[in-house]
């Protein structure tokens, strides 16, 4: 489950957009801090009039923290190091193309060099072994 799929994930979050602390808001809105940790982590809910204080002082709107729709807060940004590991696993996957794309060439270029049929049925041997895990002799 996604944290802004419930009421709780949401107040957290818009909380934490506020740059506010748990007993911040709840000082702001006249409640226990239990009581905000209780909406928080779906315990109970907050009824109407201080929902409607609580979607003021987060600066979202009461439907965004009952629904997930309407004016709210935006998913944060990826942590540094997960864009980064996306950076780089494209570069993988992109090097990876090039490869292939060079193994193939260079599988014609011998293929045409040595002009045997066996070296072809050799090739395929190797390339399903390693598929499979295995080790070829062939290769």
């Amino acid at each position: 489950m996604h944290y802004l799929d419930t009421m709780g994930g949401r107040i957290s979050a818009a909380r934490e957009a506020a740059a506010l602390t748990v007993a911040q808001a709840a000082r702001r809105l006249g409640v226990k801090t239990a009581t905000l940790n209780n909406w928080e982590n779906d315990r109970s809910e907050p009824r109407a009039n201080r929902l409607t204080m609580l979607a003021g002082l987060l600066n979202v709107s009461p439907m965004w923290l009952i629904t997930g729709r309407g004016e709210g807060v935006s998913e944060p940004d990826m942590p540094l190091e997960v864009a980064q590991v996306k950076t780089a696993l494209e570069q993988v996957i992109a090097q990876q193309s090039l490869l292939t794309e060079a193994v193939e060439r260079l599988k014609t270029a011998v293929s045409r060099m040595d002009g045997s049929a066996d070296f072809e049925a050799k090739l395929e041997e190797a390339e399903e072994a390693a598929e499979s895990g295995g080790i070829s002799e062939a290769a």
